[in-house]
């Protein structure tokens, strides 16, 4: 059990358990990968709200664009804006800058926690092994410290493959 677990009650919901592989996934992915899902996430949810013709779609495409920058941002409206007498469309702006906010919140975590990850060569590892018994069971001991200047480990764990070479 972590220090984290031990501190906080964790319930295992399949839906946690659900969330938590998709930004396991997010983080896991590359970069282009990433970006790619991204944009098939938001045309799949957003091209079956409009229903439209090809001319329309063209004609209509760069103010369509246009207002969700500025709904979404603190840009403001400009020329274009929601009707004042329209519950639906005052909710729809709603609905747009939340689920904005949301996404924007989204991929600022997984950014950062992408960067934030330590790769081996950010980590320092002493030249010397130990080999003891810890706890009554047969141990491989090493030290390891952080070689970013800034940021702290911690519960780090390791996964780690030994070659000796024998000599008869």
């Amino acid at each position: 059990m972590s220090l984290l677990q031990r501190r906080v009650r964790v319930r295992n919901r399949s839906r946690c358990v659900l969330l938590n592989g998709m930004y396991q996934q997010a983080l896991a992915a590359s970069w282009p990968s990433l970006l790619l899902s991204l944009v098939v996430v938001y045309l799949a949810i957003h091209e079956p709200l409009e229903q439209r013709t090809e001319s329309d779609f063209s004609s209509k495409y760069g103010m369509m664009f246009f207002f969700c920058v500025q709904t979404i941002s603190t840009v403001g409206y400009g020329s274009l804006s929601p009707r004042q007498d329209s519950d639906a469309a005052n909710f729809y702006v709603f609905l747009l800058v939340f689920s904005g906010l949301f996404v924007s919140t989204l991929l600022t975590g997984v950014t950062w926690a992408k960067f934030s990850i330590p790769k081996a060569s950010t980590l320092l590892y002493s030249d010397v092994l130990l080999l003891t018994f810890f706890h009554s069971h047969r141990a491989v001991m090493f030290r390891a410290a952080n070689n970013r200047k800034y940021g702290v480990l911690v519960e780090g764990s390791f996964r780690y493959i030994i070659l000796i070479e024998v000599v008869m």
